[in-house]
């Protein structure tokens, strides 16, 4: 009987370091969807992190797609609009921060 109860506990789930770390729902649950805006704006993203880094627009309907990826050290100029969403994830999809555009002109924005 111990060696059943051995073998049923070894096939449990578990973390396993080399996987990535599981999505952190309730920080993904504050990012705001985007809200519409004809108004066009520009932003360039200057990542100062020692990682890669991905950016994501946030629709509407809540709905991420892939922008950009920037290495470490990297910079993206991007055009959008203002009351956009974009949010900045890992390799992993890990969410790592987000903004809000609202500045029509030109601006930058750092990370971290």
């Amino acid at each position: 009987m111990p060696a059943l109860f051995l073998m049923l506990a070894c096939t449990q789930s578990a973390y396993i370091p080399n996987e990535p770390p599981p999505i952190d729902t309730a920080y993904e649950a504050t990012i705001p969807c985007s809200t519409y805006s004809p108004n066009p704006a520009t932003f360039t993203l200057r990542n100062n992190s020692a990682a890669m880094i991905r950016l994501y627009w946030r629709d509407t309907d809540c709905v991420e797609t892939l922008y950009a990826e920037l290495t470490a050290g990297g910079a993206h100029t991007q055009e959008g609009y203002l009351a956009a969403v974009w949010v900045i994830r890992d390799i992993n999809d890990q969410a790592l921060d987000w903004f809000i555009v609202d500045n029509p002109s030109p601006y930058d924005v750092t990370y971290p």
